[in-house]
């Protein structure tokens, strides 16, 4: 669904050059924990530019395919998973209760585990912006990652050891592609660093306080990363909760205990990945309640602002921070007002806000496309809007539980290291969740069909209902779902070995 099963070149080098790394560096560890797995995320960034000039280099990507056995991604998942070897417990043998749970996720938490332990950890602004919001009392405890991981003190001598190690492996790969280059060495010394400071920190909070079950929202990132690799070394449960959709290159390696995802293909796509299918629960996903809390703004006031009458087709196009991709979107739709004329049609623009074109400059000689900015809630556009045009942004997803169709836009989008790089970006072509747009001419008729023929409009809304039951479990309360799986963990014995 989210990404192909089988591995194209980009990342059968991704992935093969990972495996070299963690292969060649694993006698690096700290607490059991090999250092060249906490920093596979920063790997990834040092060895963009050599993946990108690589692309066609067959023969070089055939001879790394064979050399790892790298197929598909349930190969590259077995290759870099690497789990800890010390599966017995030596935490301290104190009784554990307490949940660490991102800051972002506290309304769940306080409505769902009100008298339960909790420890917040704050990764981003998001986590600050939401705990500050709550006013929570000086006795809810919360930790500042960023803060929390300079104030680590690490053993000189422990530093000095590890470089020599470094110099020793060094010195057998001295013509590696990756590894014999310059600045490796200093950028691996920083970086391993880095990887000792985590796993201190994080050992040390997991013995300071009586946490049970780690939860979060990612695995790719630290603090993510080192947490899963703790919770697998001392046997906590770490709940990987899908919050947004993932790829293949946002996912491979999972080291997770249980994965709450949002529905029936969302779990394919893990057991595709290699995941087990008795650890994913399929709970909807807690970020999409807000459709059915978000205060909405009476329709007629929204139509009256923007200067809209209540007999237009109004669809709204949700743009993504793919800027190739968006000029050939702009170029299509100036082209359909050019060619067409509906008086009874609007079309408005949703600019993701990491996407850096200016639509209103662009459009401001046509008055029947309005650019929407975040002075008006995605969700109010979204219960106004009778359709969706998108590329693969998750807005399909919220529009089709308000009932609306999905239109999904197809432009050639050209290769990026992380932001295409498979097939992603074609998931709801794969799951049928409306028609797909390829070209200028399909757009055309697309949308003269749509706004003409109500029974293509139900056409697509039902398309958009199937895509829906597929996509997301709605049957019962995700927030409760979630938080009812939790509290089984909490209350079910530590296996320590």
């Amino acid at each position: 669904m989210y990404g192909e099963k089988e591995l194209n070149t980009h990342f059968i080098m991704r992935y093969g050059l990972t495996k070299e790394f963690f292969e060649a560096f694993q006698e690096l560890n700290y607490m059991d924990i090999e250092l060249p797995l906490v920093i596979m995320r920063k790997f990834h960034s040092y060895i963009e530019s050599y993946v990108n000039r690589n692309l066609s280099d067959t023969e070089y990507v055939t001879q790394l395919q064979k050399k790892h056995h790298l197929n598909d991604v349930i190969d590259a998942h077995k290759a870099l998973k690497r789990l800890p070897n010390n599966k017995i417990s030596s935490l301290s043998p104190i009784k554990r209760n307490m949940i660490l749970i991102p800051g972002r996720m506290a309304p769940f938490s306080i409505n769902h585990f009100p008298h339960d332990q909790i420890i917040y950890l704050i990764i981003n602004n998001l986590d600050q912006q939401i705990l500050d919001s709550l006013n929570l009392t000086s006795k809810v405890k919360s930790i500042h990652y960023a803060d929390y991981i300079k104030k680590q003190k690490i053993d000189k001598n422990l530093l000095i050891k590890l470089r020599k190690q470094v110099d020793k492996i060094l010195s057998r790969y001295k013509s590696h592609s990756i590894f014999k280059e310059i600045d490796f060495k200093s950028w691996l010394l920083k970086n391993l660093k880095y990887a000792l400071i985590n796993i201190h920190a994080f050992s040390n909070l997991l013995e300071k306080y009586p946490i049970k079950v780690i939860v979060n929202t990612t695995e790719i990132n630290n603090p993510g990363t080192v947490l899963s690799l703790l919770a697998s070394k001392y046997n906590l449960p770490f709940v990987y909760l899908a919050e947004d959709l993932n790829s293949t290159h946002s996912f491979i390696p999972s080291r997770a205990s249980h994965y709450c995802v949002w529905g029936e293909n969302y779990k394919n796509w893990l057991i595709e990945h290699g995941i087990d299918k008795t650890r994913i629960i399929e709970t909807g996903n807690i970020r999409f309640e807000k459709v059915h809390t978000h205060k909405y703004m009476p329709k007629k006031n929204l139509l009256n602002l923007l200067n809209i009458s209540s007999k237009e087709v109004i669809i709204t196009f949700t743009t993504q921070p793919l800027p190739g991709a968006n000029k050939i979107i702009i170029n299509w739709i100036r082209k359909f007002y050019q060619s067409n004329e509906h008086e009874a049609f609007t079309l408005l623009i949703r600019p993701h806000r990491n996407d850096t074109l200016n639509y209103s400059r662009i459009f401001s000689d046509l008055p029947k496309i309005k650019v929407i900015l975040d002075d008006i809630p995605l969700y109010d556009i979204l219960n106004l809007s009778d359709f969706i045009m998108t590329i693969s942004s998750t807005t399909a997803i919220e529009a089709s539980m308000y009932g609306k169709g999905i239109i999904i836009l197809q432009p050639d989008i050209p290769y990026d290291y992380d932001k295409n790089n498979n097939e992603y970006h074609s998931h709801l072509v794969k799951a049928q969740a409306g028609p797909s747009i390829h070209n200028y001419q399909e757009l055309e008729k697309t949308l003269n069909k749509l706004i003409e023929s109500s029974d293509y409009r139900e056409t697509l809304i039902g398309m958009s209902n199937k895509f829906l039951e597929k996509t997301l479990k709605e049957k019962d309360s995700p927030s409760v779902s979630v938080s009812r799986f939790i509290k089984t963990l909490l209350i079910k014995e530590l296996d320590n070995g």
